[in-house]
């Protein structure tokens, strides 16, 4: 019985601690996929008008910035720690680079104040390295999960994360084309940037020192409601 009841409560701390992690991971890999995948292409083809061959070569050194940026994220946590801060500060810096790049779209406010039609694609170029850096910081996500969770629960912790990671991805899949077919290119930026400062938002408030302790703080439960149900049901 202390057993049964003992499995009972951790089943429902577990998604309480990993709700923030949770929300990062939904956005987090998701928007560099998407953005590689899917959209960098159509934007560097319409928005800045290159040919397919100059927008792959163009997306080339993005490509490898996403390898290179979890390589430069384990030697950076080695030196400093502190993998909260990090993945909060690298996530808000990727959303400000897409608002940046979007920003510089014809008729946009960084194209009207610089005097041109649009920012030169060069900028987006470098914007792109920057980006696949910034947020290339996911595998931190995996060891705050490993510190989160006691050994029994490691693994199904793990697996709620990785599962998060692509379920994130195919619903940011869908529901980015419905933004580029209302309002446009520039838009799906926008979009990618806003979903990331959200789940940075809530990853910052369920990874509080206080509520890993097991304090009752306040949070915003409608965000996670949903990736509960989906992620980790039974957990």
């Amino acid at each position: 019985m202390a057993v049964s009841r003992w499995s009972r409560n951790s089943r429902r701390r577990l998604p309480t601690r990993l709700r923030g992690l949770i929300a990062l991971s939904l956005v987090s890999l998701a928007a560099s996929l998407v953005l590689r995948g899917l959209w960098g292409g159509p934007w560097l083809m319409e928005i800045k008008a290159l040919s397919r061959i100059e927008a792959g070569n163009m997306l080339g050194p993005f490509t490898l910035a996403l390898i290179a940026g979890p390589v430069l994220t384990g030697i950076l946590d080695r030196c400093i720690g502190h993998r909260r801060e990090v993945l909060a500060a690298t996530h808000c810096l990727a959303a400000l680079l897409l608002a940046l790049m979007a920003a510089g779209a014809p008729h946009y406010p960084l194209s009207e104040l610089l005097g041109v039609k649009a920012v030169p694609v060069q900028i987006d170029g470098a914007l792109f390295v920057l980006i696949g850096i910034a947020i290339s910081t996911q595998p931190l996500l995996y060891g705050m999960t490993r510190q989160l969770v006691d050994a029994q629960n490691a693994g199904k912790a793990l697996s709620a994360i990785n599962l998060a990671f692509f379920l994130g991805a195919a619903l940011m899949q869908s529901t980015i084309g419905i933004v580029a077919r209302i309002f446009g290119l520039p838009a799906v930026l926008l979009f990618m940037a806003a979903t990331l400062i959200v789940g940075t938002i809530v990853f910052l408030i369920y990874t509080r020192t206080g509520r890993a302790n097991g304090s009752r703080e306040c949070a915003p439960r409608w965000l996670y409601s949903s990736c509960r149900l989906w992620v980790c049901p039974n957990i």
